[in-house]
Order: C-alpha cells, then structure tokens, then sequence
C-alpha cells in the first residue's frame, strides 16, 4: 500500500465514519437513554479510529485515561484501544512467530496483547523462563508514515488558528517520537535504562530484556504474570499504589531526564502484590538539560503556589517574544491561574485545563514558548488519569517536593 492510497483510504474513512457516528448517536437518543446510545456510539467510534490507523489509535489511547473528560461509559470502550486492539490474523502471526520457535521450548500463537504498533504474544525458553515477544505488526511502518504525515497537516492547519502556540513545532517532536517507536532496537535500550534507573525503587518492575532473542522488529522480554490495571485498585492498596507509581515517575521526570511519556493504562500496570509495572518503553524520551532544568524550575514553584516565578521561568524558556508582547498581562495571569490550581487534589485538577490556560496565556500575550516542553506535558496529561483512579484526594504537587529540591540542588 502506497503512502498516498494510505492518506486517500484514512480520509475516506474519516469523512464517512464521522457523520454517520453523528447520525447514529441521534437516532440512538429517539430509542434509547443517554447512557446507552454513549456506549453503543463509543463502541462504533472505536472500530473507526482501529480503522484509521495506528497514530489515531495512540491519540484514542490518551483519551482513554481521561476519565475526568468523558463519561464512564465512553472510557470503557474506549479502554480497547490501550492493550485489546484487532489483533493480526493467525496466518500473520504464525508467519511472524516462526523466526523464533526453534529457540524456544514452546510457544502460544495468539496474542496476549495488541496495540497499535505490535502484538504481544507468551512463550517459554528452554531453560524455563517465561518471555513475552512484542512483534511488531506488518505493514506498520507505511501507515504510521502516511498517518503522521496526515497529523503534522492538521498541524500546519490549526496553527492558522492558533498564531502564538507553536502547534507545529510540538507536533514534529510528537511526530518524530511516534515514529521512533517503530525501532524495537531502540525500545530495548530504553528498557534497559529504565530499568537501570529505577532499580533502586523496591516497588518498580521493568521487565529484563532478551538481548540474544531481540531484534529490530521484535523484542522479547521477561513475561510478568498477574496484572491489573488501576481502575480495580482502591483503598489503602489504591492510596500506596498511587504513591509509589509517583515515585516512579517522578525519578524519570526530575532525576534521570529519562521519561516514559506514553504511561496509559495499557502500558503501566499494577500487582496485588503492590507493585509497580512499567511496559512498553516505545515513546521515552530524553530531555534536553535545559528544558529539563527549565520545567523542573517551573514544577517547584508552581507547587509552592509561586505564580510570579513560574511567569518569569516561561518568560526565560520562550523562543522569542513579539514585540508587542504584554508581558504585564502574562504575568498577572500566570499568577492567578497557578494561584487557583496549586495543591489541588488529583480530583480536582485537570492538567489539560491547566496547559491550555498557559498556552491561551502564551498566545494572547505574545510570547513563543519551547516547543520541546510538550514531552513532560504529556507525559503527566497522560498518567494523570490513572492517578485520579487509584487517590482522588492525591496532592501529586506536593508528593513532588523531594525530587524537586534533589533536583534543583544539582
């Protein structure tokens, strides 16, 4: 399939599947209660976004932890889309298995898990351990070039709109990032690091990687039975999980630099045991030191309830600055939006609400922030539900204090 018969198929598909969805939903709500024609209309607008392709499956996924946005109807269909995605066939996936069954003792032909990029399938080497092979799906690399290509147009086409937000910009890092996610050489290294970085933390879990069975379109490492997502934890265990999950990423986004932005409930897991599972280091991304060391400055005085210096850190992080700029204005209303959003409880507070004030803020007052800021961004927007499942009443802001001053004295 060609990059442009890819491109004509998602837009054919994206110009019938919406209306009809529309239609659909209308016509559910004549017969039906709201609840129902929500779920029934989430289900079928599920199998369309599985129809477009593996980039608007990993935006689908980013909705799915976002159960402060949409109702818990939409979210359980939705929730598909981070480990149950349509599965290749057993054809494909005999074809895909055969490389690596003569090193191994045995093997099981149907996936364990699928996402948009691979299917995870159990096997068990002939020393017994038990090893996972993620392997990514044919064909992938030509439908996620045309669908990345499709997303930095919408791009190019919002920023028309959004004169002063560098939409852009954010996309080709996102963009680059998603891609990047098609090199399993690269994913293995990054499993590795992480789980040198938080081997120090007793409740994290990264699987060890099987460096001899590896491969650029497939990584096999170790299986890690019995997990769970957050949704079903709650309680003490729900409170200890969220801590501890914080912990972890907290390490990654203050300490090591070294941050997993794709933390949606497919890929971070928990045990009854109370640990941590971290999967799938596909989308981790190392963080330039100077947006590191700019974000980091930013966090601790948006915890302290600090808005003036949070101001003047975006000010100093900007790309450039009109000049027109209000700067007057932009500091007033950095200051009033961290004032009403400092030690809000997880409930309460919505990192989407947030990040959209300050790049309104950023917009209207003239000033072009560093586009690179985007990956920590996400990378919370994306683990934010989850922690809103497992503690409500989480203040994370606080949680962060030790991280933040460890890594402000460095």
């Amino acid at each position: 399939m060609t990059v442009g018969f890819r491109i004509a198929r998602v837009l054919v598909v994206a110009a019938v599947g919406v209306p009809v969805l529309a239609a659909g939903y209308l016509v559910l709500l004549v017969f039906t209660s709201r609840t129902p024609a929500r779920r029934r209309t989430a289900r079928a607008a599920t199998r369309v976004v599985q129809a477009l392709g593996p980039a608007f499956v990993k935006v689908g996924q980013l909705v799915a932890s976002r159960r402060d946005l949409l109702p818990a109807e939409v979210i359980t269909e939705l929730a598909v889309l981070t480990e149950s995605v349509r599965t290749v066939s057993p054809r494909q996936s005999r074809a895909a298995l055969r490389k690596w069954e003569p090193h191994l003792r045995e093997v099981d032909h149907r996936p364990v898990a699928a996402g948009s990029i691979a299917c995870v399938y159990r096997g068990r080497r002939h020393d017994g351990r038990e090893v996972a092979l993620k392997i990514r799906r044919p064909g992938i690399d030509r439908a996620m070039r045309a669908d990345l290509a499709l997303v930095r147009g919408a791009a190019r086409v919002l920023a028309v709109f959004l004169r002063g937000v560098p939409i852009v910009e954010m996309t080709g890092h996102v963009c680059a990032a998603v891609h990047g996610q098609l090199d399993f050489t690269a994913e293995a290294r990054s499993l590795e690091e992480l789980r040198r970085n938080l081997s120090g933390i007793g409740a994290a879990v990264v699987p060890a990687v099987h460096q001899d069975l590896s491969t650029p379109d497939c990584v096999v490492m170790d299986y890690v039975p019995g997990l769970s997502s957050a949704a079903t934890h709650s309680g003490d265990l729900g409170v200890r999980l969220a801590r501890d999950t914080l912990k972890v990423f907290f390490r990654m986004l203050f300490i090591d630099r070294f941050v997993h932005c794709d933390l949606h409930p497919g890929n971070l897991y928990h045990t009854a045991g109370g640990e941590v599972v971290v999967l799938d280091a596909g989308f981790c991304v190392l963080l330039p030191e100077r947006v590191h060391r700019q974000f980091t400055e930013f966090f601790y005085h948006f915890g302290n309830g600090n808005g003036d210096r949070c101001a003047e850190v975006m000010i100093d992080s900007a790309v450039s600055v009109r000049p027109d700029a209000d700067l007057a204005a932009f500091r007033a209303g950095v200051a009033d939006l961290v004032g009403r959003n400092a030690h809000v409880a997880a409930k309460d507070f919505s990192m989407a609400g947030f990040t959209a004030g300050l790049f309104d803020l950023q917009r209207s007052c003239g000033l072009y922030g560093d586009a690179r800021f985007v990956f920590p961004l996400l990378s919370i927007l994306v683990l934010e539900g989850t922690l809103r499942d497992l503690h409500p009443e989480l203040d994370f802001q606080a949680a962060a204090t030790p991280y933040l001053l460890r890594a402000m004295a460095k």
